[in-house]
């Protein structure tokens, strides 16, 4: 797949095409690393996408919401008490 080369102020820049990115989980905005190994250009991303262990693990006292009783059951709901 082709891409340019693009300048952008004093750098240079080139377009990732958007399935290429969405296969490796670049988003606008997320850090990568650039390096140079020969001729070639590496582009890896510095953090990995978040995965709901990662958010999980965020999770503590003081950002945990409280239950709100929403009265009594009503339906055939089932109940963990």
């Amino acid at each position: 797949m082709g891409t340019k080369i693009l300048k952008i102020g004093n750098s240079l820049s080139v377009y990732i095409p958007i399935n290429i990115a969405r296969k490796i989980g670049l988003t606008q905005g997320m850090p990568v690393s650039v390096r140079s190994v020969g001729r070639r250009i590496i582009v890896e991303s510095e953090s990995r996408p978040e995965t709901l262990q990662d958010l999980l693990k965020r999770v503590n006292l003081k950002n945990h919401q409280p239950l709100i009783d929403f009265g009594v059951d009503t339906g055939r709901e089932v109940i963990d008490r």
